[in-house]
């Protein structure tokens, strides 16, 4: 089953995607900050999927994280972006920022979640 990376700092918002992806088979790992993330992929952990915050009030958040994976060559892997701040450009123009697509925290459903990573994964021939 694919492994899905979890990147939030509000403990809430990180344990339930990761209870419902679990619940419906995935592997889940999710982690408070940007550092984490790559700190795990250092470590040669690999994910198919990943949905990242945009802000980070602990440590990096979605976007200077990503930029940081593309410095370091790491291989990039569809990676969704979340807000609770529905104006923020990353959330009206995901594609820019490296972002596969958007989710505005406040209309999060598992099953748009669901249809996302295997829409991602179908893509990516996973």
């Amino acid at each position: 089953m694919a492994k899905i990376l979890v990147m939030d700092d509000n403990d809430l918002l990180r344990a339930s995607p990761k209870t419902s992806f679990s619940f419906l088979g995935y592997d889940v790992i999710a982690v408070e900050t940007g550092q984490e993330v790559i700190k795990l992929l250092l470590e040669g952990v690999i994910f198919d999927v990943a949905f990242f915050d945009i802000e980070n009030e602990k440590g990096l958040g979605g976007i200077e994280t990503i930029e940081e994976m593309k410095k370091s060559s790491f291989v990039l892997f569809p990676i969704f972006v979340m807000s609770g701040n529905s104006t923020h450009d990353a959330i009206l123009n995901p594609e820019s920022y490296g972002f596969e697509k958007s989710f505005k925290k406040s209309s999060m459903r598992l099953q748009n979640l669901q249809d996302a990573v295997e829409e991602a994964l179908k893509k990516a021939g996973a």
